[in-house]
């Protein structure tokens, strides 16, 4: 799992995706009302004035100069809207696709799905996620790194470092124990993330050990392959599939960091 706080242009940006209601070429941040200011020149006779109106526009009481005030604004405007449009493009760059959703129960945006295999492949060809922390298909057959076809699974077989330097180059962070929790469980009131019902194979990816026969499962599926599992606030596989870091040191022992949710070969689905 990947968590992050959002600015406020960056929170509009995520809430927009979550809604399904992107606009092309980008999102516009929510930005705060700057203070208005009214001035106002006297000039000689035969000389327009100028004022700044209420919305902060130049205007004139001249046509000729008005028309040029106008197409000035329209000008500034439009560079206003590409430079923004470049800064969303960019962050959408980095992150490659990665969808924020808001979490009310833990108060703090997660990434909708587990990493999958093409994110991940986008922070190692960038140098910022190193070989070293993850192992291929050619170490193990359940390992998703190596395969042509798996772009769409989750990013298995890393270690915490690798975690952490993915989120941190996505701009994002490894959640805390007690913020994962809070959204697997809708702070405590569910038993799994879906809710209370009992695990069956439409809900998660689970019963790849004796229980593999019932679900047929040898390895990790596509992140969501499971839409009716999804969380309290629509975030795919917490339960099963691959497990996932936290920030969060293990207890009792408190040597090593944690890990929730559970993986595709256990026989008991957890959170």
């Amino acid at each position: 799992a990947m968590a992050r706080r959002l600015d406020r242009g960056r929170r509009a940006r995520a809430r927009s995706r979550t809604d399904k209601t992107r606009q092309e070429g980008g999102l516009t941040p929510e930005v705060d009302q700057a203070p208005l200011e009214v001035q106002s020149e006297e000039r000689e006779q035969g000389v327009a004035t100028e004022t700044k109106s209420a919305a902060g526009q130049e205007k004139s009481n001249h046509p000729a100069e008005q028309l040029a005030l106008e197409e000035r604004q329209v000008e500034e405007e439009g560079a206003g809207r590409q430079a923004t449009e470049r800064e969303a493009e960019a962050e959408e760059a980095v992150t490659d696709r990665v969808l924020w959703v808001y979490s009310e129960p833990a108060g703090i945006y997660f990434a909708e799905t587990e990493t999958t295999v093409e994110q991940f492949r986008v922070c190692v060809e960038a140098g910022a996620c190193e070989n070293e922390h993850y192992r291929t298909s050619s170490a193990h057959e359940t390992c998703n790194w190596g395969y042509s076809d798996r772009d769409n699974f989750p990013m298995s077989c890393i270690d915490w470092t690798g975690a952490r330097q993915y989120c941190e180059w996505a701009g994002g962070r490894l959640p805390t124990e007690a913020e994962w929790l809070a959204e697997a469980s809708d702070l405590g009131s569910r038993k799994y993330a879906w809710g209370n019902a009992e695990p069956t194979c439409d809900l998660a990816v689970w019963g790849g050990g004796k229980n593999a026969a019932e679900c047929a499962v040898r390895g990790s599926q596509p992140v969501c392959s499971k839409e009716t599992g999804r969380s309290v606030s629509g975030l795919c596989d917490m339960s099963g599939n691959v497990w996932e870091w936290t920030r969060s040191l293990k207890a009792p022992e408190y040597t090593e960091f944690g890990a929730r949710g559970g993986a595709w070969r256990d026989d008991r689905v957890e959170i």
